[in-house]
C-alpha cells in the first residue's frame, strides 16, 4: 500500500496525539490542566499526559510550526503566478521559489513552447544571468529589493542596459504589478513603456 507524505516522513505516529497538541498551542494564553481535560476526553489526555516530557514539547512545538505556517505564506510571494492574458501572446506563469534579502529563485514557463527561462538573484543589485533552458542567453538582471512588496530591476544584453522594470505586489500578495520601460526591442522584449499584471495561482 502506499505511504502518504506523513508515512514516508515517520511522522504518521503521531497523528493522534497533534489535535491535542494543537488545543494546547490554540489556548495557551488561558490554558490550565483542568480546562484541558474539559476540551478533550479524558482517555486522550491521558494518553497524552503518559508521553515522555520530551516527546509531549516536540508535538507541542510541530503543531505551532503547522499553526503559523498558513499566515506566514500570506506574507510572501512565493508560489505560482500567472500573466493576465495579452492578444496574440502566449500565456506565461512564473513561478517565485525564493524571494526575500539574499536570494530570489524565479522561473517562468511559455505555455506554447517549451522554453524555460530562470533566474537566481542576490536582490542586491548584482548582475544575475538569464537562463534559457539552463544554458546563458546573454542577458542578465540586476533585481533590487526595495522593501518587502517592492523591488527594482536593470536588464542588460551582453552588458549594455537596454531596459528597467519596477515590480509591486499588492498588499496581500495576489496581484504583482510590473512596470517596463525598454530603451530598444530586445529578446523579445517590445521597446517602450508596458505595464504587466500578475494573478497568483
Amino acid at each position: 500500500m502506499k505511504k502518504t507524505f506523513t508515512q514516508r516522513c515517520g511522522i504518521a505516529w503521531t497523528t493522534p496525539w497533534l489535535s491535542v497538541a494543537l488545543q494546547f498551542v490554540g489556548q495557551a494564553d488561558s490554558f490550565s490542566l483542568d480546562s484541558a481535560f474539559k476540551r478533550s476526553d479524558a482517555g486522550r489526555m491521558s494518553k497524552w499526559m503518559r508521553l515522555d516530557v520530551t516527546t509531549r514539547m516536540l508535538l507541542i512545538a510541530f503543531a505551532a510550526l503547522l499553526a503559523v505556517a498558513s499566515p506566514a505564506a500570506a506574507d510572501s510571494p512565493i508560489g505560482t503566478w500567472v500573466k493576465k492574458t495579452e492578444a496574440n501572446k502566449p500565456a506565461i506563469t512564473l513561478t517565485i521559489d525564493a524571494w526575500g534579502n539574499g536570494k530570489a529563485k524565479l522561473t517562468w514557463h511559455f505555455n506554447r513552447s517549451a522554453m524555460v527561462l530562470t533566474v537566481v538573484a542576490t536582490m542586491d543589485g548584482t548582475d544575475a544571468p538569464v537562463l534559457i533552458n539552463g544554458k546563458p542567453s546573454g542577458e542578465t538582471m540586476a533585481i533590487k529589493l526595495v522593501d518587502k512588496r517592492h523591488s527594482t530591476t536593470v536588464i542588460k544584453m551582453n552588458g549594455k542596459p537596454f531596459g528597467t522594470s519596477k515590480g509591486s505586489y499588492s498588499e496581500d500578495f495576489k496581484t504583482l504589478t510590473v512596470e517596463n520601460d525598454f530603451s530598444e526591442s530586445v529578446g523579445g522584449n517590445a521597446a517602450g513603456q508596458s505595464t504587466e499584471i500578475w494573478i497568483r495561482k
